[in-house]
């Protein structure tokens, strides 16, 4: 059995000499736990979000993971995402913005300045930093995932940024280090934890979703988020970790997606509507 791919055939004996991969290996995904999404001086604070930090402290502390992957909120002054950047626009309202490389829009929620590149917002928490550095400093992989940084895109995925036009490097971090289960935390439900699980899906990785290592934006959209994290992503949200399960990748597409993902948008170039809109008048 061989598969059609713009370039390439790949047969299933390659893959399977090619990639020689261990199952069973998990990575820890910590999704933007930066001062500006925490209260009670965030610019962007969630609500309650520093409740995720017991739970998350206590995976780093005593749960062993095969990879630590921390993304970070990454943006330039004048980010198309800020409601500054916009005269007279106000910040969780939505505008049309031009997709990259179009003559189409596209849907972009505002909102206060956050994560500017070189404030203190931008900085991971500290006792979550601390932990990842010790880590790193033990010889365990940690990699840092910083998205958002172009102007005129935004990006909740730490995977790809919201229009699909280029990737982050986590998905090269992931075939790398072997990467089969990702279980995810941080910041928030409805925006990057949701768009990360589902798009981890898309990938072929079994996905958790720590329930006591999230919160949300919008608090009336948790119950919408929880949904779509288990549906469109097919990302179970579970209360508790437990050992890794066995998992084998899905199919040979998929694995050469992973691979080759950074390379080939036009295999992911898969629109999810944005159920959170919000206008000034809600």
């Amino acid at each position: 059995m061989r598969f059609l791919v713009p370039g390439f055939l790949i047969g299933l004996s390659f893959v399977s000499q090619t990639i020689a991969m261990s199952r069973n290996r998990t990575a820890l995904m910590l999704v933007d736990i930066q001062y500006d999404f925490l209260p009670p001086k965030g610019t962007l604070a969630v609500a309650n979000g520093t409740d995720i930090l017991p739970t998350v402290y206590d995976l780093l502390d005593h749960t062993h993971f095969d990879a630590y992957f921390a993304s970070q909120d990454y943006h330039p002054v004048g980010h198309v995402s800020f409601a500054s950047a916009h005269p007279g626009a106000e910040p969780y309202t939505s505008i049309q913005v031009p997709r990259l490389n179009s003559n189409e829009t596209v849907e972009q929620m505002l909102w206060p300045d956050h994560c500017v590149q070189g404030t203190h917002g931008c900085e991971i928490e500290e006792g979550v930093q601390k932990r990842l550095e010790k880590l790193r400093k033990s010889g365990r992989v940690v990699e840092y995932i910083k998205k958002g940084a172009n102007l005129h895109v935004d990006s909740y995925s730490a995977f790809a940024d919201n229009q699909y036009m280029s990737f982050t490097p986590l998905t090269r971090h992931i075939y790398t280090h072997q990467i089969d289960r990702l279980v995810v935390v941080g910041l928030a439900t409805d925006y990057c934890v949701r768009a990360t699980a589902i798009d981890s899906r898309k990938f072929g990785i079994s996905t958790e979703v720590v329930q006591s290592g999230i919160r949300a934006v919008f608090p009336e959209n948790a119950d919408a988020a929880y949904h779509l994290a288990t549906t469109a992503s097919q990302a179970p949200l579970v209360a508790t970790i437990h050992q890794p399960t066995n998992y084998l990748w899905n199919n040979t597409v998929t694995l050469f997606q992973v691979i080759f993902a950074s390379h080939i948008e036009a295999l992911y170039r898969v629109s999810i509507e944005n159920p959170f809109k919000k206008t000034k008048n809600t």
